[in-house]
């Protein structure tokens, strides 16, 4: 090791940039591929089964997420992670050579798992590299990293698209993922090891079973008496059962039941659930709302999505500094949410006369509100339990927000198959008013469970924020909060068992 790089030693400023740009990788990817998403359909067909391009990727980083951290401690986090690059390549790399919609779910789905583990080893390596007293410094460029990528991407989705071709989205991937793969091998990593976990994977295949057979059922099967359907909705009671049985049983479970008997927690992660899902329904069904209802392009589409993060960011930005500043959060929640449900009943209400400009106060009103209350489930989840709990609480809010953005997106998409029977519609003869109807319904069945949320913000009890570890800057709660997630994998989830009945 020689040298120094941004007052940093060389091995850790490599490192560091490596996470950086993991974290551009990761965060660009959704807002590219939705912008994206009317021209793919074009050219591939299978509208009634888009949504499975965006929940086959939620499903499994959730699952490579969960067990991606345990395995990186066990037999070493960069090989995990160099892994983890390597998959989430070879599905960008095949997504760009999809044929057909099928494949391009497949692809989607492999791209998923290496995104996952990406994600998760890049927060470890952090966590792993600077002390806490030095982390807040580099998480904050990390944030502003994260906020930057999500603004850009849609636009950024939009020129690539229109210019080069809807493959490129994916083959851009490829010289960023190199080059992450350079930088990993360039510095010097090791990290202590540990023995005697035990990694539920059992919890893990019974949850995969039971949410892709549910998701089937639902997306393309929901009312239907066909056997095959019947038969995935069967499927997916089973396993279900089998997935919370496992979780009792199980010495460290991926997730730990007990923790939903503290009220907070309990608010908390079924908000999260809904609000991402929410925030993944919008950007998954409005491009295709304003190329096949509205007429426009991908340009228009991306500067639409921009203003949605743009907002996000702000909003979490100027959220996090006043809750750090006073403490209080309850009535932000209650304004985040009401803002959200806002919103959806707006988008509900779109036709094909609805003006341009009309979409982006609505999607940027959505923005604010997502915004205010994204970083605050993770922060009052984590305020209801000890430092040393910290681990498995995080993981598990992130599992359910992703498992929120996977099912909502098969909901939305199950309400437009059914409202405008797009199975039997070829792109070229979409009908618009069967897609305003169906993404209507689609949109308003989300307004209706976010009043959800919005009802429980007024049952939860305000407890005081723990300032024992310092308080977060904005930027830092924009990062979909890397410190205390850093702080959840150093945790090594040594205090699971305290949740476990």
């Amino acid at each position: 090791m020689s040298g120094k790089i941004l007052g940093l030693d060389s091995d850790k400023a490599w490192l560091l940039f490596s996470v950086m740009l993991a974290m551009l990788l990761s965060s660009l990817d959704q807002t590219i591929v939705s912008t994206a998403m009317p021209t793919i359909d074009k050219d591939l067909g299978g509208l009634d089964i888009f949504s499975w391009v965006f929940s086959a990727y939620m499903i499994t980083s959730t699952i490579s997420i969960m067990l991606s951290g345990k395995l990186g401690d066990i037999h070493g986090r960069k090989e995990v992670y160099l892994a983890g690059i390597l998959t989430f390549l070879a599905g960008s790399a095949l997504s760009g050579l999809s044929q057909n919609m099928l494949m391009l779910i497949l692809f989607r789905g492999l791209q998923g798992i290496g995104g996952g583990v990406m994600i998760v080893s890049s927060m470890a390596i952090i966590g792993d590299i600077f002390p806490p007293a030095e982390r807040g410094r580099w998480q904050g460029v990390i944030g502003i990293v994260f906020a930057v990528s999500s603004i850009i991407g849609p636009i950024a989705g939009a020129l690539i698209t229109e210019n080069i071709g809807w493959q490129w989205i994916f083959y851009v991937n490829i010289p960023l993922g190199i080059l992450v793969l350079y930088l990993l091998n360039k510095a010097e990593y090791r990290q202590p090891r540990t023995h005697g976990h035990r990694i539920d994977f059992a919890g893990a295949a019974y949850f995969s079973v039971f949410v892709v057979a549910l998701s089937v059922y639902i997306v393309s099967g929901f009312g239907s008496n066909d056997g095959f359907y019947l038969a995935m909705l069967a499927i997916s009671c089973v396993f279900l059962f089998l997935f919370l049985r496992e979780e009792k049983r199980a010495p460290e479970p991926i997730m730990p039941l007990g923790m939903f008997s503290n009220p907070t927690f309990a608010i908390a992660a079924a908000s999260a659930f809904i609000t991402t899902g929410a925030f993944y329904g919008a950007i998954s069904f409005l491009p295709i709302f304003m190329e096949g209802v509205l007429g426009h392009g991908a340009t228009e589409v991306g500067s639409v999505l921009t203003p949605l993060m743009l907002s996000f960011v702000l909003s979490s930005a100027i959220v996090g500094q006043a809750i750090s500043k006073t403490g209080r959060y309850k009535l932000m929640g209650i304004a985040g949410c009401a803002l959200l449900a806002v919103s959806l009943y707006l988008m509900s209400q779109f036709h094909a006369g609805t003006h341009y400009l009309d979409i982006v106060g609505v999607i940027t009103l959505m923005g604010v509100g997502l915004g205010a209350v994204s970083p605050l489930f993770i922060m009052i989840s984590q305020n209801a339990f000890e430092r040393s709990q910290i681990g498995v609480v995080t993981s598990a809010v992130g599992f359910l927000r992703n498992l929120g953005g996977a099912v909502v997106v098969s909901v939305m998409g199950a309400m437009v198959n059914i409202s405008a029977d797009v199975a039997a519609v070829v792109p070229a003869s979409l009908d618009a008013g069967a897609l305003v109807s169906g993404i209507g319904r689609a949109f308003f069945l989300v307004f209706v469970s976010s009043l959800v949320p919005l009802a429980l913000m007024f049952f939860i009890k305000e407890s005081p924020l723990r300032k024992a570890h310092g308080t977060a800057s904005g930027m830092e709660e924009v990062g979909l909060r890397i410190a205390d997630t850093e702080e959840a994998l150093d945790a090594e989830r040594a205090k699971i068992g305290d949740f476990k009945k």
